[in-house]
């Protein structure tokens, strides 16, 4: 028998407010909210050179690389920066 936590949901409000004020980053999915752990040395050397080969893509796009600590709301094919 396996026991299944329940997973409380809140608003998109209350997460922009606990990431602003919260000292650790959580990522919100749905309704709920998931921590973040934090990255090693060689994560950031390996996101550093995907955001380098990526915005050099995407030169002359519309489009923008970010390679951390954004906030985006995901809709369809739409990507909304919160922060």
């Amino acid at each position: 028998m396996s026991i299944l936590k329940k997973v409380e949901r809140i608003s998109v409000d209350d997460y922009l407010r606990l990431e602003e004020h919260g000292e650790e980053r959580h990522e919100y999915v749905n309704g709920a909210i998931y921590a973040m752990v934090g990255g090693t040395a060689r994560h950031n050397m390996i996101t550093s050179a995907i955001t380098s080969a990526l915005r050099e893509h995407l030169k002359g796009t519309p489009c923008t690389v970010f390679m951390s600590d954004m906030k985006v709301q995901v809709a369809g094919r739409r990507c909304f920066l919160l922060s």
